[in-house]
């Protein structure tokens, strides 16, 4: 079942608890498919290599002042 594949159970102690975010659901592929279709490799590249952030540090625009 698709529950199943998700790592959904009802009984807690089987359950994976992967987080929403790391789910996915690919439509029309069947269980061999699935291992070589380009969305699945896609999908699985951008959960392990996500796109940078960019965030500012504030740490490389303060200056030091020397007495």
């Amino acid at each position: 079942s698709v529950k199943s594949a998700l790592g959904e159970h009802p009984h807690p102690q089987f359950k994976l608890n992967v987080p929403d975010e790391r789910k996915a659901i690919f439509y029309g592929l069947n269980h061999i498919e699935i291992q070589h279709h380009p969305r699945v490799r896609e999908q699985i590249i951008a959960w392990l290599y996500p796109a940078p952030s960019y965030t500012y540090d504030i740490s490389q625009s303060v200056e030091v002042m020397a007495d």
